[in-house]
């Protein structure tokens, strides 16, 4: 859908947790299918669609046996984080971190349980949520080589995203910060964990392509997505893009600044995002 507020949202397929990939062209996203016509089955797939609808195509499958009393039990592929070269998906499952290409080769994996991975701007990083604090890793998806892990801020989270500028992380805690009760607050602070600060009650923070605003998700009293929401990244200015009745909204993903949406002229569309984010 636009960002205009009141804007119709264009049915694309079905499935959940989309991710842009980084000209625009694409989105990545999974489908989770329960089979019980040869036994329970339960098949987690990654798809990949443009922008516009055409070329959908699975790369990467998932099937796993279960009885009907695991129905509610995550599934083992869950979000994606398309890299900012556009080379590797990093995706989360159950106790281990996933680096696929676009074409569906599995490029190599990391025995680390993580949720909502993201990649820094140069590519060379991936945040994500442990059980009960977000961390950086030094990650080189295409070689399987992995360095350090640090955890930059601890508590609860979900959903953390990386700023397009590269500077800071936007997240939703499930706690308020000043009683400690249960309530999803989004979320910002820099990219070393400092200058934490809240914007709103929601999840599934997700940045604008200049970095200015954040769209999330407002919770009904269920902690159901009831309406999308965006509010600048000081807090301020905040407005509904879609209010879903009957309906449940989730994981949004803001797509990429591409070259025609600017008026800056160059010669391509890396030098356009460069130029963009240095304003």
């Amino acid at each position: 859908m636009d960002t205009v507020p009141g804007s119709t949202p264009v049915f694309l397929t079905e499935g959940s947790n989309p991710d842009w990939s980084p000209d625009g062209r694409e989105i990545v996203f999974s489908v989770d299918d329960v089979s019980v016509s040869a036994g329970w089955k339960h098949y987690v797939d990654i798809w990949i669609i443009g922008a516009d609808g055409s070329n959908a195509r699975e790369i990467l499958r998932q099937e796993r046996v279960d009885g009907p009393e695991y129905e509610d039990v995550f599934p083992l592929y869950r979000e994606m984080a398309w890299s900012p070269d556009g080379s590797l998906i990093a995706v989360s499952g159950y106790a281990t971190l996933y680096f696929v290409r676009p074409d569906g080769v599995l490029a190599s994996r990391i025995g680390r349980w993580g949720r909502f991975p993201d990649w820094t701007l140069d590519g060379r990083h991936i945040v994500y949520v442990s059980r009960s604090e977000i961390l950086i890793l030094e990650a080189d998806g295409i070689r399987g080589v992995f360095g350090r892990e640090r955890v930059i801020h601890e508590g609860p989270a979900s959903r953390v995203q990386v700023s397009p500028d590269g500077s800071r992380i936007a997240f939703a805690s499930p706690r308020d910060p000043e009683t400690g009760k249960s309530r999803y607050q989004v979320g910002v602070m820099d990219l070393d964990g400092s200058n934490v600060r809240f914007l709103a009650e929601g999840w599934h923070p997700c940045w604008s392509p200049d970095s200015r605003r954040i769209a999330f998700v407002e919770l009904d009293e269920a902690e159901r997505g009831r309406a999308l929401r965006v509010v600048d990244v000081d807090g301020s200015n905040p407005r509904v893009l879609l209010e879903h009745s009957g309906g449940i909204v989730d994981s949004p993903a803001w797509s990429p600044l591409l070259p025609d949406e600017t008026a800056t002229p160059a010669s391509s569309w890396g030098e356009v995002k460069h130029r963009h984010r240095s304003r």
